[in-house]
């Protein structure tokens, strides 16, 4: 009987390792799973991070890019506005110059040229200022405003001058002087603002126009 229950217990006790030896290997598989799992998971969390720290390398180069680009347009914008602003002081001078020699007729046809210069200044100096939004680049935007706000009124003093020689031209003197007295107002409104060099605005960006 003992040999009976010995060999029953003992298969009895076989079975139950082998299930618990079977259970085992079974958690070990399933441990082995996901472990793998994980694995990729982790090796694809990884990419990711990788990725999108490649994608906020780009974004941030970009936005410099941006940046960059903006601020020579603004410096491309004001030097066309230089080039118009001078030409019409060129022009400017050749009416009182003329005006001076007593060629009325020549003088106002200075004056209406010089107006158109100071005229495409203004909307050049003020692209300038609109593109100049940036937080670093305010004072070039008030630099640009500046010359905006200098050229629009000379503009008016050339419309105030070259009105002023139509009269004189007509024979009407008080009208003549009527509008000398506007185009010497706006003169003297005019020195209320500074034009920049462009090398103030290169300075204040810290890039060159080429």
């Amino acid at each position: 009987m003992s040999v009976a229950g010995c060999a029953g217990y003992t298969v009895e006790k076989s079975d139950k390792i082998e299930q618990k030896e079977a259970k085992i290997e079974n958690q070990s598989a399933r441990i082995e799973e996901l472990n793998g799992t994980v694995a990729d998971l982790e090796s694809k969390v990884e990419s990711l991070n990788s990725t999108n720290n490649e994608l906020e390398s780009t974004v941030e180069q970009t936005k410099k890019d941006l940046d960059a680009a903006r601020n020579k347009q603004v410096l491309c914008l004001y030097s066309a506005g230089m080039t118009n602003l001078n030409s019409g002081i060129e022009y400017y001078n050749s009416a009182i110059d003329r005006f001076n020699a007593g060629n009325t007729r020549g003088s106002r046809a200075d004056f209406n040229v010089a107006s158109g210069y100071f005229g495409s200044a203004t909307t050049d100096f003020g692209r300038a200022a609109e593109r100049a939004g940036a937080s670093e680049a305010a004072t070039v935007k008030q630099y640009a405003k500046d010359a905006q706000q200098y050229a629009s009124i000379t503009a008016q003093e050339c419309a105030d001058y070259q009105q002023e020689m139509y009269y004189r031209l007509k024979g009407n003197t008080s009208k003549a002087e009527e509008y000398r007295s506007k185009a010497e107002a706006h003169r003297q409104n005019a020195k209320s603002y500074k034009v920049r060099d462009l090398s103030d605005l290169e300075g204040r960006l810290g890039t060159t126009i080429e």
